[in-house]
């Protein structure tokens, strides 16, 4: 653990401080150190620009005199609870590229493993016995292919898919809405305790915080993030599983969807995302199959970082070519070019030359498109590509794409039903 860790911690646990402010506050300042040893006076500036109000401040002042980070993290420690952020290796290089990544995660048993492929899968919790029967063959089906299952611990198919995964011998991981040392729902206690054991409990809110309805859709995030990709099992069209479906996509992951009776309304969500592009699901093999696919897509967009951490150690992070970052806004703050590391990101450049590329070769701009998207539309035709050829042809004409990035656009022109996919090559759809 960092010395960043402790003090990332030690803010978590400011009362009424919340992840808001704590992002904003990171954000001006990256240390959480820095800001941990702030005086009253230099907190007026963080008031003044709404970064944080006066009564937190107050909280603030008040937590920093009765807790020091080192007493706080012994006493989490002493619950069996691990503390990791976004400042160690072992934090999970896939949620570093998500949209709000968790500062800080606390686990109890283990994170998931970066060099093995992984599915979220998620559907109804009162689900029908078409549901559980499903969820059950692929829950299994996942152990047996050796693909780490991640979900909600939730009733109905989230607590069946992962049950049958460890009594299949495979992995599991819970993502919370609360603390990891409440189990939610309790009726899996006996769930709770056998994924502990055979995988972990993961939430980015500290021990103590019991669960609220409000907390549960931002876990959702974390739950896409640390996916290859995602399965839906059985979903109502207004559902909150399609939250999950939301941030999957937003993330660039696959979405499966298995289908269902078009009378019945726990299949009509499903069946919804299928006729939008989803992927059906109609046998566990296909599906697994094609998780090992992106998980190999992953593994090479790593450089093959991947596979070497695997032979060093179980979790770490990954090195993942360039990153590009658009307008950042974090409350009142405002940040257009972004530098992470070495890397200088300057989005409106890179849509310029991409849009004077495709005037300039004259071909077919779709509308409501951004210019990334139409440069990938553009080198499209009635033969189907490989995402690999397309990034040939793509960095042959200037536009260089990292293939991560590539697939989430094939996403997005997939469920503008303009791209067409033919097995994992990829065409215009006419």
């Amino acid at each position: 653990m960092t010395e960043k860790t402790k003090y990332s911690v030690w803010m978590d646990h400011v009362p009424e401080l919340g992840i808001r402010s704590i992002t904003k506050m990171l954000f001006l300042y990256e240390d959480p150190q820095s800001i941990y040893e702030l005086d009253e006076n230099e907190f007026e500036y963080l008031i003044e620009n709404a970064v944080i109000s006066r009564r937190q401040v107050k909280n603030f002042l008040t937590f920093r005199e009765k807790v020091t980070p080192k007493d706080l993290i012994e006493r989490i420690e002493g619950k069996g609870v691990t503390c990791v952020s976004k400042y160690d290796d072992e934090y999970p290089q896939m949620l570093h590229k998500i949209q709000i990544p968790p500062v800080n995660l606390y686990v109890m048993g283990s994170l998931p493993c970066e060099f093995k492929p992984s599915v979220g899968i998620v559907g109804a919790r009162l689900c029908s016995d078409y549901g559980r029967l499903v969820a059950r063959r692929y829950g299994e089906h996942m152990a047996l292919e050796g693909i780490q299952v991640i979900s909600g611990l939730a009733m109905g198919v989230d607590g069946i898919a992962q049950k049958a995964t460890i009594e299949a011998g495979g992995t599991s991981y819970g993502i919370l809405g609360c603390g990891v040392d409440y189990c939610y729902p309790p009726e899996n206690q006996k769930l709770y305790e056998m994924i502990i054991e055979n995988g972990g409990i993961i939430s980015e809110y500290p021990p103590g915080v019991p669960p609220r309805s409000g907390l549960f859709p931002l876990r959702n995030r974390i739950i896409s993030g640390l996916s290859d990709a995602l399965l839906v099992v059985e979903a109502r069209e207004k559902s909150g599983t399609l939250i999950t479906v939301d941030r999957a996509l937003e993330q660039g992951k696959e979405v499966f969807a298995i289908p269902g009776k078009v009378i019945d309304r726990l299949s009509s969500g499903c069946n919804r995302l299928i006729s939008q592009g989803a992927t059906i699901a109609l046998s566990p093999n296909e599906v697994t199959e094609k998780i090992w696919e992106l998980y190999r897509v992953r593994e090479l967009a790593s450089g093959g970082d991947i596979k070497n951490r695997a032979n060093t150690k179980e979790v770490g992070s990954v090195e993942v070519g360039n990153v590009e970052v658009g307008s950042v806004e974090v409350g009142s703050v405002e940040a257009g070019n972004v530098e992470v590391g070495n890397v200088e990101c300057d989005v409106e450049h890179k849509a310029r030359t991409i849009d004077s590329t495709l005037e300039e070769k004259n071909i077919t701009m779709l509308h409501n498109a951004s210019p990334l998207e139409n440069a990938i539309y553009g080198v499209l035709d009635i033969n189907p590509k490989t995402p690999e050829e397309i990034k040939q042809t793509l960095e042959a004409g200037g536009n260089d794409i990292e293939i991560t990035l590539l697939y989430q656009m094939l996403m997005k022109l997939k469920l503008k039903g303009v791209v067409t996919a033919v097995g994992v090559r990829y065409a215009r759809k006419f």
